[in-house]
């Protein structure tokens, strides 16, 4: 994106985080926002915002691991079930993206429901049980960067979504925002 923050980045009007947002505000009770640039812009959301925790910027574990601990201290009360997990890059995201991962998640009693195109896994949009974030934490205090390692640590689910495949094709670069 030559520097770009991605989700600050217009596509069809909108910025890439608003198309994401919209089609989240439909599917999930809260949302949380992991950025760690720009944050009066993506404040204009009106919800929270976590930044990693670790100034490595370990990638997409760190603004999981930091959702999880912004939700295990900010909504006790409310006793949340799972975090739904999708990047901005992916503005096309199905409208039943959270009900078919989470139907998966009870049917398969598994820890972790990610998102199968047909082809391969889409690592990052997975729904994750409320009672696997403390193993996703000590797995990233450990070092380890990669989702899909934690994925075989845990009992993990593919949900198929080969009907919507299209849906999951993300934008890494300035020339696909024609698309």
């Amino acid at each position: 994106m030559g520097g770009k923050d991605k989700g600050l980045v217009l596509w069809h009007g909108r910025t890439l985080i608003e198309h994401t947002y919209c089609a989240l505000t439909k599917q999930v009770p809260n949302i949380v926002i992991s950025a760690n640039r720009h944050l009066p812009d993506y404040r204009t959301f009106g919800v929270p915002i976590v930044s990693d925790e670790h100034p490595a910027f370990d990638g997409p574990i760190a603004g999981i691991c930091s959702a999880i601990n912004h939700l295990t201290k900010n909504l006790v009360n409310e006793n949340p079930t799972a975090l739904m997990v999708t990047p901005c890059d992916t503005p096309n995201i199905p409208c039943d993206l959270v009900a078919r991962l989470y139907a998966n998640l009870a049917e398969k009693r598994s820890d972790v429901s990610v998102a199968f195109d047909g082809e391969r896994l889409q690592n990052l949009h997975c729904l994750i049980r409320a009672e696997a974030w403390q193993d996703l934490l000590e797995f990233y205090a450990l070092g380890n960067l990669a989702l899909r390692d934690w994925f075989k640590r845990v009992n993990t689910s593919k949900t198929d979504f080969s009907d919507k495949a299209g849906s999951f094709k993300n934008i890494n670069h300035l020339e696909q925002l024609d698309l």
